[in-house]
């Protein structure tokens, strides 16, 4: 059980719930929420790659995010389209 993942749908939805909340939300803030509930059979370079590809999955594909930031320091916001989310 320790080992198994959740389903990507419920991590997107965490993070859209954490940017509802407090407006934005960077990378740490992302990595701080999500760690902890990723696969303990991930090493530490996994876990930064799965958040990494959920966050670009979130803003380009499906167009839930977008970031106001730079490259280097992430501002993740809600676009417009994540209000049906």
């Amino acid at each position: 059980i320790k080992h198994r993942a959740f389903d990507k749908e419920y991590y997107k939805k965490m993070v859209v719930e954490l940017i509802k909340k407090f407006g934005s939300a960077n990378r740490k803030e992302i990595d701080d929420l999500l760690w902890s509930k990723l696969s303990d059979m991930l090493t530490e370079k996994q876990k930064k790659g799965k958040i990494h590809n959920l966050l670009y999955e979130m803003a380009h594909i499906d167009k839930l995010i977008e970031n106001i930031g730079t490259y280097k320091k992430p501002k993740w916001v809600l676009s417009n389209l994540a209000v049906i989310y």
